[in-house]
């Protein structure tokens, strides 16, 4: 039987090479510590196979890693990964709105965040090998109106709409601030807007438990995908990126 540093050494160069298949037989978790702003860190990956819990892999911290649903004894078993990783953003973060990082293309084996329940998140283009991302928690329930909460309770559908228009709003301004200027054609300066985007809004669906956003570097650009389900019923998709305009709707991944 290999062992469980070959186990995981394995699954992590397969999850690189063909994320669509793994993502779709072993349930990713990523455990990340609080923060606002992403950045480019070395963690752990731990991957196991078990009768009683399944196919499960896991990135984080040594501990996160190491305790993947039936257990790997040694942090030497694990394997490191580089990652981009991107942390939520509280709903009562004073950065919540801060402007966002720009990270290169193919500076990392993954781009991770942790999973979303209620959450937005938005991955932007800029062009040039330049991407960003920022997750976005949901507001707390104290600061929504008792009317809100009476007409559009959170867990039904059009909660769940209300709540996503809501964050796409906050997710525009954080847009707006992470945009930089360069010399107008007559005179002065204009900001560049991102090229593309991808937006998955968990709110949208409330029967949805577990969501995870995944970026894969793939022959040097972001490749971005979503799993959702269970162990034993799990979904993989590619994301789809979509033109940016400052004059349309959003067009989430539907969940």
């Amino acid at each position: 039987m290999p062992s469980d540093q070959a186990v995981c050494a394995y699954m992590k160069e397969r999850l690189m090479n063909d994320p669509i298949r793994i993502l779709g037989e072993f349930k990713l978790s990523v455990g990340l510590g609080p923060g606002h702003q992403t950045q480019i860190q070395n963690l752990y990956f731990g991957a196991k196979n078990t009768i009683v819990n399944g196919k499960q892999m896991r990135i984080g911290s040594a501990i996160f890693a190491k305790s993947v649903p039936g257990y790997i004894a040694h942090t030497n078993d694990l394997t490191f990964v580089r990652c981009v990783v991107t942390p939520m953003r509280t709903y009562n973060d004073v950065h919540r709105g801060d402007a966002l990082q720009r990270i290169a293309a193919g500076s990392a084996d993954f781009w991770v965040t942790v999973r979303q329940t209620g959450c937005s998140v938005i991955i932007l283009d800029w062009g040039g090998g330049q991407y960003s991302m920022v997750h976005l928690s949901p507001y707390d329930n104290s600061q929504v109106s008792a009317y809100h909460k009476y007409l559009y309770p959170k867990r039904s559908p059009r909660g769940g709409r209300l709540r996503a228009g809501w964050l796409r709003a906050e997710l525009t301004e954080i847009a707006n601030a992470s945009r930089q200027t360069q010399p107008g054609y007559l005179y002065g300066t204009v900001s560049i807007n991102p090229l593309r985007y991808i937006l998955v809004q968990s709110s949208i669906s409330y029967l949805t438990s577990h969501i995870q956003v995944l970026g894969v570097n793939q022959n040097g650009q972001w490749n971005f995908f979503m799993q959702t389900g269970q162990v034993g019923a799990l979904n993989a998709v590619a994301l789809d990126w979509h033109d940016w305009s400052s004059y349309s709707y959003y067009q989430p991944a539907i969940v």
